[in-house]
């Protein structure tokens, strides 16, 4: 029924199919975006292409999704899961897999659940004439060492 109702008030032609294309091999994950928004998108546009038979094989939507994050804040962890699953022997299998992964290192780091960035905190700036106090636990008279 949704297949009739697409093909008769929302026909994909070739120009809509190859701007789906062009657009689902631009996309970017932004630093203000949750990598769920990510997900969602690469997910709509493949659906939209599977309407027409033109969807992209699962193993190219995780390579064009690993290059692209590599662009992102994500570019060190993404690493991290590829070295990862070289040493075990695995690959991703789907998108949701990868992201996933990414979703459990934000956790370990302690980062919020796969969220957006947060703008980095200044580093603080000790300033030159700023004393500090030092404490010495204990002091040896040099004329007591055996040289």
């Amino acid at each position: 029924m949704i297949h009739a109702l697409v093909n008769k008030f929302n026909p994909l032609d070739e120009d809509a199919v190859q701007s789906l294309m062009s657009s689902i091999q631009t996309l970017e994950l932004l630093d203000m975006e949750d990598l769920s928004i990510y997900h969602d998108k690469h997910e709509n546009f493949n659906l939209q292409l599977l309407w027409v038979g033109q969807d992209m094989k699962e193993f190219h939507i995780v390579y064009l999704a690993q290059t692209q994050i590599k662009k992102s804040r994500y570019k060190k962890d993404i690493e991290a899961l590829q070295i990862s699953n070289i040493a075990f022997g695995v690959t991703f299998g789907s998108l949701h897999e990868l992201c996933t992964g990414l979703e459990r290192l934000d956790c370990l780091c302690g980062l919020p659940y796969a969220s957006a960035a947060t703008p980095k905190s200044q580093p603080k700036v000790i300033q030159k004439n700023q004393k500090s106090l030092v404490f010495v636990a204990a002091v040896q008279d040099s004329s007591s060492l055996d040289w």
